[in-house]
């Protein structure tokens, strides 16, 4: 192509003009034919006169913008570059134009000028004055450049083709006829022949240059198609053939013709070798150099097509080559397995760490492994973190849900993953495998195995996010660049303050750390949570937030629980239970070392010593009635939280692993709630391992090795009732820091257990003796809570209005039947004999 003729108008001396006109006089492409300096009422004349003999006019100062519009529409054949110094109204605004960059666009721009659209450009310098004129911006190449430059090649490559097709006369569309109708078809849109312009070997070369000039980190799909892929130049021209189609409809028409047969609009695999060249020689290339297959870019998948298949781009290569963006985000097939959304949290890790905590991350991404392996700990936090570093390296994550991915077919997971390989690497992103908490099994692993296969051609290293240490296990250990587990619990603490911070929320001293230790939620609860508690203090002038941040937290985190627990909210306190002085202050000691846990383990460091265990597990056993569910519940509401009893006919499963899958789900429940969690009749699952002698000994004694195993990991806190202690393994008595026994209430206890179920409220007739009933009836509380209540409903039925002695009698002998207590009814007898008489003497 000859060189191209460049003129420069200017309405004043500037720097820029001269930073300009320099570049060009050193270009070989260019020729600046013109470099002078306008007045204002001249302009119109002289840009008339000097656009007749240029290609392009760059226009740099103050000329109206309609002046040179008029001028591009006078004169169809020149570039005009309107660079504006003043504040003026510019149609274009980019960042980083330097006359480099200028310079490459004026030249694809000067090869094209067939479209109006392109021909005028307007610029403006960083600061809109003359006195920062040395400051320029860089400009890339203009978006679509090697698209024009590939739509150049293929017309070129289909002209030449259809050259060299044997002619014929006859009555029939002869290839004479049909290579003229080609060619005129192919020439419809194709841009000016400029003098000692040869045809396809100019546009060969051409597209050559254009595509080894692009960069890989080009924002150009084409480029990054060749460069990021590391096509050969062989397998980039057979795609260009492949786009050639979705580039007009003329070129549709045309290899209809070549194809002998107009309905076959896109061109076959044959033609496509045919036209590159030998095709056995260009086929045993493209078999060598793999890549078309490797990442699937034609719909014949993992096979390069037969000679008669069409050769067509794989979906939705050409709808992003051809400008959409999103095209390959929003593939169909790989949508279901991409996390679009940022992950949360991303914003209070960073005010709560610093930009410093995720520096070990951060050089992890550049160690050139091919996989970051982040600890099976606090995955939620590890998420918000690569979002930090991401972002801090104008990074972009491709967020993979590996759990949906497993459960693919594995034909249909190997091209899934060859997909996402593939998005990574033509996009720069950096993958992120996400496996959550799911446990790993087969499938699982065959998907990792996909997954390191894949992903080792892609640039960037790929994150793996699990808790179960398996899948790092899995993987190659020359591959693996592993964080080193860094987490601490007053992490937690900070990541509350930073999102109550946020809020406009002003937390009071030990609140957040409070907070961290009681609810370990995930960091979308933890945000959601402070919404809700802004919500409810909205209007409040009073500082402090645990109580509306508690609150939120179990409504958010209990709206997910399983069918295995009931949640209720206790009702009685520690002062209701009625138990001996050291049982008493064991209970209040077991609250103490809930409530104060943020302070001794985190601030005075007795964490440290405590790799496991963190929680408190207590035992509470003694006869049926002895008050140990009331215990649990006054714990429970003293503590502020929620009672989150077990049901242990949902829990245990006749399945195999089904009981500890259920156990863990109950136990992450508590944990996300802050609930106390309470096992009733606990001996049903914590009996004494057997020897075994059969597969139910086998998968009976698993399932009290994984409860020992999960209380040991629980961070909260855990209360087991018995009747039956002698029938608990001592496994478990070991592992609990307390062991509670409630006896049966002596006669002191027993008549303030009397009073205590009788409500203030309710009417009491004068000649009721509590003192008798508790001194001559050994009942337990819970027997006892029964007789009061059968008696108030006797009493309310016959009309009385008031509760007698006579009720409590008659409900107390109701309650000794049911129990079988014979003894104990020849006592009550005597007692309702001695009462008899007290009242006729």
């Amino acid at each position: 192509m000859s060189r191209i003729r460049i003129a420069i108008v200017k309405s004043r001396e500037d720097v820029l003009a001269a930073t300009i006109a320099l570049d060009l006089g050193g270009s070989p492409e260019f020729d600046l034919v013109s470099n002078e300096l306008i007045r204002p009422q001249e302009a119109r004349a002289r840009l008339f006169a000097i656009v007749q003999s240029v290609d392009v006019l760059i226009a740099i100062g103050d000329f109206p913008a309609e002046l040179l519009e008029e001028v591009v529409r006078y004169e169809t054949n020149v570039v005009a570059a309107s660079i504006l110094i003043a504040n003026d109204t510019v149609n274009l605004r980019l960042s980083k134009v330097g006359s480099v960059q200028l310079m490459e666009t004026l030249y694809a721009l000067a090869r094209d000028r067939s479209s109006d659209s392109l021909r005028l450009l307007e610029y403006q310098l960083v600061g809109g004055s003359s006195k920062k004129a040395g400051r320029l911006v860089e400009l890339t190449r203009a978006s679509g450049h090697l698209v024009h430059e590939a739509d150049a090649w293929v017309r070129s490559a289909i002209s030449s083709y259809a050259q060299s097709l044997p002619r014929a006369e006859g009555d029939y569309l002869t290839y004479a006829q049909g290579t003229q109708i080609i060619e005129d078809l192919v020439r419809e849109a194709a841009p000016r022949r400029q003098p000692g312009d040869d045809g396809v070997a100019t546009k060969d070369r051409e597209l050559v240059e254009a595509v080894m000039a692009a960069a890989s980190a080009s924002t150009e799909p084409l480029a990054r198609l060749f460069h990021r892929l590391r096509l050969t130049m062989t397998e980039f021209k057979l795609l260009l053939l492949a786009l050639g189609p979705d580039l007009g409809v003329n070129i549709q028409t045309a290899f209809g013709h070549l194809n002998d047969d107009l309905g076959r609009k896109y061109p076959t695999f044959g033609l496509v070798c045919a036209m590159l060249g030998n095709p056995i020689d260009i086929r045993a290339e493209l078999e060598q150099a793999g890549n078309l297959v490797r990442w699937r870019l034609l719909e014949s998948g993992d096979v390069l097509p037969w000679p008669d298949d069409y050769v067509r781009l794989a979906q939705p290569l050409p709808a992003w080559l051809l400008g959409n963006d999103d095209a390959i985000l929003d593939d169909a097939s790989l949508r279901p397995f991409i996390r679009r959304l940022a992950y949360p949290g991303a914003a209070y890790a960073l005010e709560a760490e610093g930009a410093d905590h995720s520096s070990h991350l951060r050089e992890a991404f550049v160690t050139g492994k091919a996989w970051v392996v982040t600890p099976p700990e606090h995955l939620d936090r590890w998420r918000a973190r690569c979002e930090v570093v991401a972002e801090s390296g104008a990074q972009h994550l491709l967020r993979c849900d590996a759990v949906k991915l497993a459960a693919l077919q594995p034909t249909d997971q190997r091209e899934a993953v060859i997909r996402l390989a593939r998005t990574a690497q033509l996009l720069g992103m950096t993958p992120v495998v996400d496996f959550g908490t799911e446990p790993a099994d087969d499938n699982r692993f065959i998907l990792l195995e996909s997954l390191t296969e894949s992903l080792a051609c892609v640039s960037q290293p790929a994150v793996l996010i699990a808790s179960d240490r398996r899948y790092a296990a899995a993987l190659p250990a020359a591959d693996m660049a592993v964080h080193a587990a860094n987490d601490a619990e007053t992490e937690a603490a900070e990541f509350y303050r930073a999102a109550a911070t946020a809020k406009g929320l002003r937390p009071l001293p030990g609140e957040c750390e409070r907070l961290g230790t009681e609810f370990p939620v995930p960091l979308d609860v933890i945000q959601q949570a402070v919404e809700l508690a802004a919500r409810d203090l909205q209007g409040t002038r009073d500082d402090g937030i645990h109580e509306a941040m508690a609150r939120a937290c179990r409504v958010i985190a209990s709206s997910n629980l399983s069918r295995m627990a009931t949640v209720s909210a206790p009702v009685f306190s520690l002062p209701d239970v009625i138990l001996p002085r050291e049982q008493h202050a064991q209970l209040q000691e077991i609250v103490n070392q809930m409530a104060h846990a943020a302070t001794v383990l985190n601030g005075w460091g007795f964490g440290a010593q405590l790799p496991y265990g963190r929680g408190v597990s207590v035992l509470f056993s003694g006869p049926s009635g002895t008050g140990k569910t009331m215990a649990a519940q006054a714990v429970a509401k003293t503590l502020g939280t929620d009672l989150f009893t077990v049901d242990l006919s949902q829990v245990v499963s006749k399945y195999i692993g089904e009981s500890e899958k259920n156990l863990d789900a109950v136990f992450t429940d508590a944990e996300r709630t802050n609930a106390v969690l309470n096992f009733n009749e606990a001996d049903s699952l914590l009996t004494k391992r057997s020897e075994t002698k059969d597969a139910h000994d086998r998968y009976a004694n698993l399932e009290v090795a994984y409860l020992l195993q999960r209380m040991e990991s629980f961070t909260g806190l855990a209360i087991l009732t018995t009747n039956l202690k002698q029938n608990i393994d001592s496994a478990f008595l070991r592992r609990l820091r307390f062991v509670i026994e409630f006896p049966k209430p002596d006669a002191d206890a027993r008549e303030a257990i009397w009073r205590q179920c009788l409500p203030e409220s309710a009417p009491v007739s004068p000649d009721v003796q509590l003192h008798l009933l508790a001194r001559e009836l050994e009942l337990s509380g819970g027997n006892i809570r029964q007789v009061t209540l059968r008696a108030a409903f006797a009493a309310a039925g016959d009309g009385s209005g008031r509760i007698e002695m006579r009720h409590l009698l008659a409900a107390t002998r109701a309650e000794l039947a049911k129990l079988g207590q014979g003894g104990a009814l020849r006592r009550l007898d005597e007692l309702e004999a001695y009462l008899n008489r007290a009242m006729a003497a």
